[in-house]
């Protein structure tokens, strides 16, 4: 966990793809502060990370 000034605690997910983890590679804010609270509910991912469904 790390913990920005404005933002918040954020919490971190390794990702795995084909057996390889990309570590912490997104985050999210479960609970964030009061000017950052529209990013509520929403994942960040890393540069190069491709989310295909």
């Amino acid at each position: 966990m790390t913990t920005c000034f404005w933002k918040g605690q954020a919490n971190y997910y390794d990702i795995v793809v084909d057996g390889r983890t990309n570590l912490d590679a997104a985050w999210y804010y479960e609970n964030p502060r009061t000017l950052a609270k529209s990013i509520a509910g929403y994942v960040a991912f890393w540069n190069g990370v491709e989310v295909q469904q």
